[in-house]
C-alpha cells in the first residue's frame, strides 16, 4: 500500500472545508428569506401608499366580445358587443336562431330594459339612437323556449358627436402651497381656500390663506381613512373617502362633523351646482346625489368623441359645467353636467416645471373657482405651488 500522508490530510482538509459550506448554505437557506421579509417591511412601513392608477378597474369599458346567451336558440348576431355609435346613428340590431330546426314563434327585443318590437324570427330591427345620452346599452331578446323564458344579451355604446374644444392656459398668479398636502380637493369660498387631502394618517380638511399658504384651520381625519374630494353648500362641507364607503359633513366654520354619510362606490372627486351633488369614482362615471339623503338620484357616463373618458378625479362646477382633473395625466376636462358629454379639453402640460421642485410631488390634482373674481385655481399632489392660471383657446 502507498500511503500519502500529505493526501489523507487533503481529504480531512476538504471535508471541513465541505461541511462548512453545507452549514454556510444551510444558514443561507434559513435566514435569506427573513432578511428579505424584514427589508420589504421595512420599505414598505416607510413608503407613503399614493392613490393607485385605475387601468384594472371591474368598471371600465371592454371592448371584447362578451356577449351572454350566445349558446341559446336566440341571440344577437349584430351589433358586435360594445360596438361605439354617434348620436342620431340608425342601428340595426340582428337577431337570429342558432338553430333553424327549432321552432320559436317569436322574441321581443328590449333596449335598456325597455321594450322596442316583438317579431317572429330572425329578424333585424332599426334603432333611432337620435337624443340618447352617452354611454353603455344594454340590448336584450327574451322569448319562450317550451314554457321556459330565456334570454340573449350584448350592449353597444353611445360616443358624444361633439368635437372638445382645446385649451391651454397662461399663468395669472403664482402661491404658496403645503408641500405636505396630497391634494385631493380644492374649494375657494370667500376669500380663502379649503383644501382636501389625503394619504392614510395624513388626511385632513384645512382651510387656508391663498396669499400665503399658511393653514389656518385644520381637522385631522381618522388614521384609518384616506381622505379625497371635498365641496362647499352653504356652511357645510362635504368630504368623501377612498375606499371607506364615507363621507362627511363639516360646519365649514368649526370643522366640527355634523353628519356621516355612505356611498357603495369609491369616492374620488365631489362638487354641487347648489341643488345637488356629483361625485366621481374613479371610473367615467358621474353620480348624481341628493344633496340632504345621499341617494343616488341618476349617472352621467362619461364621453367624448372618441369613447368612454375614465379616472375621473376631483370636480369643480364652472359656469354650468364640471370641470374634472383626469387621473395620471396633464388634462382637465369640461363635461356638461345634463348630457355628459365633453365639450372641452385643457392641456395643463408644463404647469409644474415654474417653479423650483426640491421633494417629491405627484399629480395635478385640484380645481378652485372664484366666482366673483372670474379667477381660477389649480394644484397638485404635494406641490409646492398653488396657480392662478387664464384659459386660452387653441
Amino acid at each position: 500500500m502507498n500511503y500519502k500522508p500529505w493526501a489523507s490530510s487533503l481529504k480531512i482538509k476538504k471535508m471541513v472545508l465541505t461541511g462548512n459550506i453545507m452549514v454556510n448554505n444551510m444558514i443561507k437557506k434559513l435566514f435569506l428569506p427573513l432578511v428579505i421579509l424584514a427589508l420589504l417591511l421595512i420599505t414598505s412601513c416607510g413608503e407613503k401608499k399614493e392613490h393607485p392608477a385605475t387601468k384594472n378597474r371591474k368598471d371600465t369599458v371592454n371592448n371584447g366580445n362578451n356577449q351572454t346567451g350566445n349558446g341559446n336558440l336566440v341571440f344577437i348576431e349584430s351589433p358586435k358587443y360594445n360596438e361605439m355609435f354617434s348620436p342620431g346613428d340608425q342601428i340595426k340590431i340582428k337577431v337570429s336562431l342558432s338553430d333553424k330546426n327549432q321552432k320559436i314563434d317569436s322574441a321581443s327585443l328590449f333596449i335598456d330594459n325597455e321594450k322596442v318590437t316583438t317579431s317572429a324570427l330572425p329578424f333585424e330591427y332599426t334603432w333611432d339612437s337620435k337624443n340618447q345620452k352617452p354611454g353603455k346599452k344594454k340590448i336584450q331578446v327574451k322569448y319562450l323556449n317550451g314554457s321556459k323564458e330565456e334570454a340573449g344579451e350584448s350592449q353597444l355604446q353611445i360616443k358624444s358627436e361633439i368635437k372638445p374644444v382645446e385649451y391651454t392656459y397662461t399663468v395669472v398668479n403664482t402661491y404658496p402651497h403645503d408641500i405636505t398636502a396630497y391634494s385631493q380637493g380644492l374649494f375657494y369660498d370667500n376669500g380663502v381656500l379649503y383644501e382636501g387631502t389625503g394619504q392614510y394618517g395624513e388626511s385632513t380638511i384645512r382651510k387656508v390663506e391663498l396669499k400665503t399658504g399658511k393653514v389656518l384651520t385644520s381637522f385631522n381625519m381618522p388614521n384609518s381613512i384616506f381622505g379625497e374630494g371635498i365641496t362647499i353648500l352653504g356652511n357645510k362641507i362635504y368630504q368623501l373617502s377612498w375606499q371607506s364607503g364615507k363621507g362627511y359633513v363639516y360646519d365649514k366654520e368649526s370643522f366640527k362633523i355634523l353628519q356621516e354619510f355612505e356611498y357603495d362606490t369609491e369616492g374620488w372627486g365631489i362638487t354641487s351646482d347648489d341643488k345637488k351633488l356629483f361625485m366621481t369614482d374613479g371610473s367615467n362615471k358621474i353620480y348624481l346625489m341628493d344633496k340632504n339623503t345621499f341617494a343616488v338620484t341618476g349617472t352621467l357616463e362619461v364621453y367624448n368623441n372618441n369613447g368612454p373618458v375614465a379616472n375621473l378625479n376631483e370636480l369643480e362646477y364652472i359656469k354650468g359645467s364640471i370641470y374634472a382633473n383626469v387621473y395620471l395625466t396633464d388634462y382637465i376636462v369640461i363635461i356638461d353636467p345634463e348630457t355628459g358629454k365633453i365639450t372641452g379639453r385643457i392641456d395643463m402640460k408644463g404647469l409644474l416645471s415654474r417653479v423650483k421642485v426640491t421633494h417629491k410631488v405627484d399629480v395635478l390634482n385640484g380645481i378652485a373657482w372664484d366666482p366673483k373674481g372670474d379667477r381660477l385655481f389649480v394644484t397638485g399632489k404635494w406641490w409646492p405651488a398653488l396657480f392662478e392660471v387664464k384659459l386660452v383657446e387653441k
